[in-house]
């Protein structure tokens, strides 16, 4: 209401090769665009020209971007310079500071990147302090992650939603969120098994980034059959939510934690307990 905003988005974001994920969402409306608020779908990632649109796009004086994933950098590294001729403002909010994937290349792209922007915005004072070790002198804040209520599409009481999931009369210990090697979802399972917690189980839900035989395996050799209950896709907002609302408590076993984490501020907002590890 009081300044002008462009969106500037993604006609496709991810190759079907870095992003395993052939499930859309449904749930989810487009905001409505008005004269001050207008979205722009330029970016494809197949296509670099598309990446020089956009840089040219921006019609605004400061231009705010998101990096949360390593691929993306490579597309910032064509807009990027082409908005510091323009005379662009940069701030770039970093959601990993700490690449999850060990990949030289991608170590290469966030460099080029990261000497561009005028101001960085990370969510927790771990992570001013690595991206501060790794790139002194950058200006940093550290604003919070924002608290994620958006998957209370329908209101439940704790007992409705384990009826709803058939677990009436259980404990209900849930992780929740993409699968991937640093998350230590073999770990939890180990756990859960030396754990040996009755009447409890757990719940395995989000999808995959890594392949899942390999813990379907780990279930099946130490007998978790009937106390692992998995949810291995995309769940849609109206399934988060019923699993949310019953779980009785939220573990993110990671194997590194960087001190932030939109599943942990889902948790939260149920008023969940959490537990999360750095192993």
């Amino acid at each position: 209401e009081k300044i002008n905003v462009e969106f500037i988005s993604f006609r496709k974001l991810y190759p079907d090769f870095l992003y395993p994920d052939t499930t859309k969402r449904t749930d989810m409306q487009e905001p409505a665009q008005t004269d001050s608020f207008k979205i722009k779908k330029i970016i494809t990632f197949y296509n670099p020209f598309t990446w020089i649109k956009a840089g040219f796009a921006s019609t605004g004086s400061i231009v705010h971007a998101q990096f949360w994933s390593p691929p993306i950098a490579l597309i910032y590294s064509v807009i990027f310079p082409i908005l510091k001729l323009r005379k662009k403002k940069i701030i770039l909010t970093v959601h990993n500071v700490k690449p999850h994937e060990k990949k030289i290349i991608y170590n290469l792209l966030e460099k080029i990147i990261f000497w561009f922007p005028d101001y960085f915005i990370v969510h927790s004072e771990i992570n001013k302090k690595t991206l501060l070790e790794n790139y002194p002198g950058k200006k940093v804040e550290v604003i919070p992650h924002g608290i994620f209520d958006f998957f209370k599409v329908e209101k439940l009481t704790q007992n409705r939603a384990k009826k709803m999931l058939g677990l009436e009369n259980k404990k209900i210990i849930l992780y929740f969120g993409i699968i991937r090697e640093y998350k230590g979802i073999d770990c939890l399972i180990k756990a859960f098994k030396i754990a040996d917690l009755k009447n409890t189980v757990l719940i395995i839900a989000g999808k995959s980034w890594v392949n899942w035989s390999e813990y379907e395996k780990l279930i099946n050799a130490l007998n978790l059959n009937n106390k692992v209950i998995t949810k291995i896709k995309f769940l849609q907002n109206s399934e988060v939510n019923t699993i949310l609302t019953a779980s009785d408590l939220v573990v993110l076993p990671y194997k590194y934690f960087d001190g932030q984490s939109g599943v942990g501020n889902a948790a939260l907002s149920y008023d969940k307990p959490l537990l999360v590890t750095d192993t």
